[in-house]
């Protein structure tokens, strides 16, 4: 009978156990799981593109996004651009402003933005599914002719709670 009272005891004390995730962010309103998966997908999508047309030229950055933004641009399109502009550099083009271009970059993000899902199984089992996921079309625009890339990219991140207290296990992919 004693046995039983403390396996009771025991199971009531691991069932009692939460583990909760609570978000403390920037200015910007945005957790860094979110920001975490949005940098972490557009950077995979961006290094899959062959920039290689852009070695040893001139070329300028335009950016267009369909997140919103509030009396300028928004961080997603900041970033963008920024991380364009460093693989450029990098394949060894100079980034210059508009009218001193050889090779206009046109880089159009059609799908920028993060998905949560949350798995609960009470009082067992407790998880949460951050995925980041980027659509990018580059366009790459000479005098003479435009070429077209089209990348698909998503990071995710899922961190799981045993008994909704023992964790997290945090799991990521692609690595």
């Amino acid at each position: 009978m004693m046995q039983r009272v403390l396996l009771a005891a025991i199971l009531l004390a691991v069932a009692s156990g939460c583990a909760t995730n609570r978000y403390v962010g920037p200015t910007s309103g945005r957790s860094a799981d979110a920001q975490w998966g949005v940098s972490r997908a557009l950077d995979r999508a961006l290094e899959s593109l062959d920039w290689g047309v852009a070695r040893d030229k001139a070329a300028a950055v335009t950016v267009a996004t369909l997140t919103e933004s509030y009396g300028g641009r928004s961080a997603e399109e900041r970033y963008l651009e920024e991380a364009a502009r460093r693989r450029l550099r990098e394949e060894g083009a100079r980034v210059t402003g508009g009218e001193a271009a050889e090779l206009e970059v046109v880089v159009l993000a059609r799908v920028l933005g993060v998905n949560r899902t949350r798995r609960d199984f009470i009082p067992l089992y407790y998880s949460e599914l951050v995925e980041g996921v980027a659509e990018v079309d580059v366009l790459f625009v000479t005098a003479t002719e435009t070429r077209v890339q089209s990348r698909s990219a998503a990071a995710a991140r899922r961190r799981s709670y045993l008994f909704y207290m023992f964790g997290p296990i945090v799991r990521e992919w692609p690595e």
